[in-house]
């Protein structure tokens, strides 16, 4: 038998580029460098190697912010390891935000970063590539369509070393980042949007119909 791709679907209205208001929320401006992460905070996903690398680049670049929207067994781990940066208010954690607000928190970054040990397809990623944010992820898995996209960039992986020196040279290639946020959003519309789903979905109903019939 032969086995079809169905890529998955996006509400390309939804996550979509736009304006956020969650910077001014949280008392950031538009001159602060701000990388983001979404997810469950599991040792799986990798969030403890974002708290060390963002700890590294915070010493030697004052406007780097760093935004994480989700919780998890390593919540507490993580405001521990994070304690100072968020008592200066240069890290926020935000555990729970209804997938329907997501888009804003994604339209604040700069970057979002998947540090994960293990991926198969992150959703996360793709949203953020649908509201027009580059994204910086570990080497593995299906973070690897970022190389496809010209959309972002990939870290080794399960190293806080090699996603500090990432991280710091991204935060601070404004106009780069901005680009590879535009190839995002561009890359996503045309390959990842429900009506693409939808056509190939089609597609392949179709093309099983004729086999049967033949």
């Amino acid at each position: 038998d032969l086995v079809r791709e169905l890529p998955a679907g996006l509400n390309n209205r939804r996550f979509a580029p736009g304006k956020s208001s969650t910077r001014a929320a949280l008392g950031w401006t538009e001159t602060h460098r701000v990388a983001g992460y979404v997810g469950r905070l599991t040792h799986l996903k990798g969030v403890d190697l974002l708290a060390e690398a963002f700890r590294q680049v915070a010493k030697t670049m004052p406007d780097a912010r760093l935004m994480i929207v989700g919780g998890g067994e390593l919540e507490a781990s993580i405001r521990s390891v994070l304690v100072d940066e968020l008592s200066r208010g240069v890290v926020h954690i935000e555990p729970d935000v209804p997938h329907d607000r997501l888009a804003d928190w994604y339209r604040a970054m700069d970057v979002m970063v998947m540090p994960s040990r293990y991926e198969n397809f992150s959703n996360s990623i793709l949203e953020a590539m649908g509201c027009g944010t580059a994204v910086l992820a570990s080497n593995v898995g299906g973070n690897r369509m970022l190389s496809d996209a010209g959309a972002g960039w990939l870290f080794e992986s399960a190293s806080a070393s090699s996603l500090a020196t990432d991280l710091h040279r991204i935060l601070s290639d404004t106009s780069e980042t901005a680009r590879r946020g535009r190839k995002a959003a561009e890359y996503v519309r045309d390959r990842f949007s429900w009506k693409v789903t939808a056509d190939r979905l089609e597609e392949i109903i179709v093309s099983a119909q004729i086999g049967q019939n033949v």
